[in-house]
């Protein structure tokens, strides 16, 4: 059953060379495993460096974006502001020029309205005096009339006396007897 010494040599070298030829052979699939799973690994890597590298571009322009936007927004305030700021002066200087126009016109105003105020007293006073002169002139007639109508009576009364004194003629106080 044992077989001889050489022949068991030859077994076991046979043995060891299938063993190494294995060992070879598996040596060199593990090597390939390996570098194939280096070279998925390192094709992974490369997707999600570029993943991230777009995702970062998206967001540096999404950022830049912003930043441009605000930057626009800044700039057209700053002129609104300018705007503003020009408005405000010119109205200031506008308000200004008013101010001296109504102080150079109040003057005149005040003077022309003590003037109208004068004026209106004057008005009522001659509407008095108009009153006072009518009332005057209604009284002077009246007066007149009784003065003509006195002198007539006095006359008539006088000339009833010279009548019996001497009966000449006949003067027109008949309607005063």
């Amino acid at each position: 059953m044992f077989a001889s010494a050489p022949q068991a040599n030859e077994t076991q070298h046979n043995y060891e060379k299938k063993m190494k030829m294995l060992r070879d052979d598996l040596e060199l699939r593990r090597k390939q495993e390996i570098h194939e799973i280096e070279e998925r690994k390192n094709s992974h890597i490369n997707e999600l460096m570029k993943k991230h590298e777009r995702a970062f571009a998206e967001i540096k322009n999404y950022y830049n974006d912003i930043t441009h936007n605000n930057l626009d927004l800044i700039k057209t305030l700053k002129e609104d502001v300018a705007e503003m700021k020009k408005r405000e002066a010119q109205n200031e200087k506008l308000m200004y020029e008013i101010a001296q126009e109504n102080k150079r016109l109040s003057e005149p105003l005040t003077k022309a309205l003590k003037e109208v105020e004068a004026l209106r007293h004057a008005v009522a006073n001659y509407d008095k005096d108009k009153m006072s002169l009518a009332q005057t002139k209604v009284r002077a007639g009246v007066q007149q009339k009784w003065e003509g109508w006195l002198t007539a009576l006095d006359l008539c009364s006088l000339h009833a006396r010279t009548r019996v004194a001497y009966p000449v003629r006949s003067l027109p106080c008949t309607s005063f007897n």
